[in-house]
């Protein structure tokens, strides 16, 4: 009895100590995500107009799941939780407009681990598994700055270091940006954890997820089955480095026959060392005033390259963490431009260092060395600090590789755009009608004109309509014709933004027939009109009534004079010619073109479109 009491008097400080040590590493999390829920409420409110989901920062001019309609915009080609988000709408790729948004299908998919788990937490509901997947890149950021501090409180080390890794510029990337890569961080750092305290199945479980987030996470793998492997537990260190591989080879190996393609990719951040150093001082004095994100990153990148020399100079085979540290030391020598060249980019996909730069250092005994190694996250939170400095002064931003001023906008209008074949007639199903969808990525509120052109010139309304839209505002249009401008028929519409960068997509479909909307199509600049002397050709085209295949033909004259247009309509031997005119401005809906060459049905059909008048124009669809 009196020894039982006594293991029970020697438990109870041990469990004191742990209660007080994760109490404290909980308070360092919370204090971080305090920081991250400030500059998250400034940035949504300021430039979102309050829509969370604008954190994913959707390029404009990219298409998007019909799961993202309403999200707002970013100018240009916006950033990469854009991708993943659209990931978590549908991990499986069974959908075309999934592969579509995608910038690089087979790269992007790889990192499948968290989109997969918000597509499951949501039970398969897209718009529900966008938030979740930006709640799970939040969570897990918060997860990796709590166990980095619980880690550094149990070796005795200042728990701050915890709370500078979190409020560095990779975490900071990665949560204002909707990222995987702080989530792969808390994965890897448990992982490796788990490992320094002998639970191995538990550090190959958590360095396998981590592997599936994000895929140079194996390097810990890596460096777990190499401290095995030194101890002579060679079966052990197999199990180390082959398990997280699994997951992510036969999801590849899938990939691969669903794309039918993986070459090259990712193949574009790889480079020799110091091969972008060139490009990197272009970037730097070619600017009039320099990014401070980017010239505070440059010390950052010189410390970054640095640290694991001094690594190399220690004993490390057997311990997993030193070698995880040397092994993303290794990556970032081998980076290519794509990386450096972007603080927010080269800070995420090192963001293990910062991390496990304060772990490696408690073991260093020479302070030149030690003060190094601490060197990589303070230089990390230098970066983090500009780009708050930023995001709370409008200093000059970085979206996408190019170099913006926020707030200032080129006041020259747009060129309008147009939709070919907005309607509002009633169908043998149902009543026709048409959305259209207007993105403001700007900074700054935009006014867009709406004009009806009609098939008929002389019912052609006067004026339009105007649609006011609010910074970085998305606002979809529903039943155009009825709602806005109120007109019977079928159209084209001109849209004409009065600030340059709006996108501009529409849809019809058929109003109350049970059906799923159809996607998106992208409205048509002036720009890619056809002109005398050019060829418009359409193909695939088909008619048969007994499956209810039609193919209708759209077109538009965009010029100030009469146009004569001639139509080639053939299919395998079968071919006929018709003629059209066109008033300026006048639309024409030539419905079941393809029903001239009977009999049906009719495939693999083609109309090939010529203009015959000189200073002519006409657009088609």
């Amino acid at each position: 009895m009196g020894t039982w009491q006594a293991a029970a008097d020697q438990r109870e400080p041990t469990q004191h100590r742990s209660r007080v040590q994760l109490e404290g590493a909980v308070a360092v999390g919370l204090l971080a995500a305090a920081f991250w829920a400030v500059l998250i409420h400034h940035k949504v409110v300021s430039d979102f107009g309050g829509d969370i989901r604008g954190l994913l920062l959707l390029g404009a001019n990219r298409p998007h799941p019909a799961a993202m309609d309403g999200i707002p915009r970013e100018e240009k080609a916006g950033y990469d939780g854009q991708y993943y988000a659209a990931l978590a709408t549908d991990p499986w790729l069974r959908r075309a407009e999934t592969v579509a948004s995608l910038d690089e299908p087979a790269y992007r998919a790889r990192r499948f681990g968290l989109p997969l788990a918000a597509w499951l937490v949501a039970l398969g509901h897209p718009p529900r598994a966008i938030f979740l997947y930006q709640l799970l890149c939040w969570l897990g950021a918060a997860a990796g700055v709590i166990l980095l501090a619980h880690w550094l409180g149990g070796g005795g080390a200042s728990r701050g270091w915890a709370l500078v890794a979190g409020l560095g510029a990779g975490t900071l990337a990665s949560v204002l940006r909707c990222t995987p890569d702080a989530a792969a961080v808390a994965l890897l750092v448990a992982a490796l954890l788990a490992h320094r305290r002998e639970r191995l199945s538990a550090a190959v479980l958590l360095a396998s997820a981590a592997t599936a987030v994000r895929e140079t996470s194996w390097l810990a793998a890596l460096a777990v089955a190499v401290g095995e492997a030194t101890r002579g537990r060679w079966r052990r260190a197999l199990v180390a480095a082959s398990v997280p591989l699994l997951l992510p080879l036969l999801w590849t190996a899938w990939l691969s026959r669903t794309l039918n393609s993986l070459a090259g990719a990712g193949r574009a951040n790889f480079a020799l060392p110091f091969a972008w150093v060139t490009a990197k001082a272009g970037q730097l004095g070619e600017a009039a005033t320099p990014n401070p994100v980017e010239v505070v990153g440059v010390g950052a990148i010189v410390v970054v390259l640095l640290s694991p020399l001094v690594v190399c100079r220690r004993r490390l085979l057997g311990d997993s963490t030193t070698l995880t540290y040397l092994l993303f030391g290794a990556l970032a020598w081998s980076l290519g431009w794509a990386v450096w060249s972007d603080a927010y980019a080269f800070s995420r996909v090192l963001l293990p260092l910062p991390f496990l730069a304060p772990v490696v250092a408690q073991a260093e005994g020479d302070r030149g060395r030690r003060a190094l190694l601490l060197a990589v996250p303070l230089s990390l939170l230098a970066v983090g600090g500009a780009m708050v400095w930023q995001l709370g002064w409008g200093g000059a931003r970085r979206v996408g590789g190019d170099r913006e001023k926020v707030g200032v906008v080129s006041p020259a209008p747009a060129e309008p755009v147009f939709v070919l074949g907005a309607a509002r007639t009633r169908g043998q199903r149902g009543v026709w009608q048409t959305d259209v969808e207007l993105a403001n990525p700007l900074l700054a509120g935009v006014r867009v004109r709406l004009e009806v052109l009609p098939s008929d010139p002389a019912k052609r309304p006067v004026g339009g309509a105007v649609v006011q839209l609010h910074p970085r505002q998305v606002r979809v249009v529903e039943k155009v014709l009825e709602s806005v401008i109120p007109f019977y028929g079928a159209v084209a519409l001109r849209v004409t933004p009065d600030r340059p960068g709006v996108a501009v997509r529409w849809r019809t479909y058929l109003e109350g027939a049970g059906q799923e909307r159809p996607p998106w199509n992208v409205a048509l600049p002036s720009s890619a009109a056809f002109r005398q002397g050019e060829v418009a050709v359409l193909s695939g085209l088909a008619h048969d009534p007994a499956t209810a295949k039609r193919s209708d033909l759209a077109l538009l004259n965009v010029s100030e004079q009469s146009l004569h247009l001639q139509l080639s309509i053939r299919s395998g031997e079968r071919s006929t010619v018709r003629e059209e005119v066109l008033e300026p401005w006048q639309f024409r809906l030539l419905p079941e073109v393809l029903e001239t060459l009977a009999p049906p049905p009719v495939t693999a059909g083609v109309v090939t479109v010529t203009a015959g008048t000189p200073g002519g124009a006409f657009l088609v669809r």
